[in-house]
């Protein structure tokens, strides 16, 4: 599904029940879109009493998001998110945005994100990040416990690294920027 930039809200149970959707895309604009609950990676299973979770495997961000707390962040959680791409358009990510996504093993981000937020891809299965140059500072636990996390690369412009930002993640490779 791709979702227009002219949309600025999405309900977080707009989709549930749909079992068949896999790829959410956030079609390009400068518009900032808002998720205004944590559904979908936190919905109720059948079993639990609710609609179901849809089998969302990959997202991609071409537009700026807005900001959320850890309790809101719309794909905390989600257990079949497999890829994410994000584009030049999204600046900044809200802490934990991406974390206990246990089956999320590719990312890749376009230089333009500004703030990964804290923890936000902490429990995942990445295998290699690379950073844009546009991040000065990888904030605490943005990468922790990525059990699978065995490459790094750093680009021009890295100023900071917080502390356990990689604590718990087998981290065997990193490359830095020549200066």
């Amino acid at each position: 599904i791709t979702i227009p930039g002219g949309i600025a809200t999405v309900a977080g149970t707009q989709f549930q029940g749909c079992s068949s959707l896999k790829k959410i895309i956030l079609a390009e604009s400068d518009k900032e879109v808002s998720f205004t609950t944590a559904a979908w990676g936190n919905t109720k299973t059948e079993a639990e009493g609710g609609y179901g979770a849809p089998v969302i495997e990959e997202l991609v961000i071409n537009r700026p998001i807005a900001t959320v707390t850890v309790a809101e962040a719309p794909f905390k959680g989600l257990k079949t998110l497999k890829k994410v791409e994000i584009g030049a358009q999204c600046t900044k990510l809200s802490p934990s945005y991406f974390a206990g996504c246990s089956a999320l093993e590719s990312v890749s981000i376009a230089e333009g994100l500004t703030d990964f937020g804290t923890g936000s891809f902490s429990g995942t299965a990445i295998t290699a990040v690379t950073v844009p140059s546009t991040i000065t500072t990888i904030p605490t636990t943005c990468f922790s416990n990525c059990s699978a996390l065995t490459e790094v690369v750093f680009n021009e412009g890295l100023a900071s690294i917080d502390d356990q930002a990689f604590s718990g993640s087998p981290v065997a490779k990193v490359n830095w920027p020549a200066s």
